[in-house]
């Protein structure tokens, strides 16, 4: 509900469509697509407006390397993929 009354969640009416956004580390240089699911155009379309509304021209997606049908959605709309300003780090612990 909390996410809704920000408008981070765009979700259409006959429920086919969601896309949840946040601003992440560093909010003035992107927003970040959490989730969606539906037609990857509209809610591209509709996270390009927000991404305006709030100040910043650009949009951030993480995802599973091995999902290729996701790459090929963001692909196939606009994105590519680009030396980010974040550094992803991780340790294994078995």
């Amino acid at each position: 509900q909390g996410l809704m009354n920000n408008k981070w969640l765009y979700a259409s009416s006959d429920g086919k469509n969601f896309i949840i956004l946040a601003s992440r580390f560093m909010p003035e240089k992107a927003l970040y697509i959490l989730d969606y699911h539906g037609d990857i155009s509209t809610l591209l379309g509709f996270a390009m407006h927000k991404a305006i509304d709030i100040g910043t021209h650009k949009l951030t997606c993480h995802f599973p390397a091995a999902s290729t049908q996701i790459f090929g959605e963001l692909v196939e709309n606009g994105m590519q993929i680009e030396p980010g300003e974040i550094i992803v780090m991780e340790r294994h612990l078995v």
